[in-house]
């Protein structure tokens, strides 16, 4: 770590939480801080380690458009994503489940507020895919 003699862990928060979130402005919203403040943070972080750690283009944009997270149960794996469609009039998002063997085992259209979570879809798969 070049310039990093001690770990400031208010930096490691900030980029965890921009990179969980996908956007410095919900990152901000949940650590109740300024966007520009964690802007700050992680570029701080970033000189320290000497490297970039987060890409600020239009690819990271289009990725908080749409997440996904594995998760096991019973034995096979499911590959769970949250997509959220910006529709100018009625903007929405769906939710689907894909298994192990690329089979779509649920698909539902669901509130753009839905939380997404490691925990509430490892519950959601454990209940067998129900509407939210």
């Amino acid at each position: 770590m070049a310039g990093l003699r001690n770990l400031d862990i208010d930096l490691l928060r900030a980029f965890v939480s921009v990179a969980d979130l996908g956007s410095f402005t919900r990152a901000a919203e949940a650590l109740l801080r300024r966007q520009s403040t964690l802007s700050l943070q992680v570029k701080r972080l970033e000189d320290g380690l000497g490297r970039r750690l987060l890409d600020r283009s239009a690819r990271q944009r289009d990725a908080a458009l749409k997440k996904k997270l594995s998760i096991a149960w019973e034995g096979r794996w499911y590959e769970v994503s949250f997509e959220l469609v910006p529709d100018e009039y009625e903007p929405h998002a769906f939710l689907t489940a894909v298994d192990d063997a690329g089979e779509n085992v649920a698909r539902h259209r669901v509130a753009t507020n839905l939380k997404f979570t490691r925990d509430s879809m490892n519950d959601w798969v454990r209940a067998g895919f129900p509407q939210p």
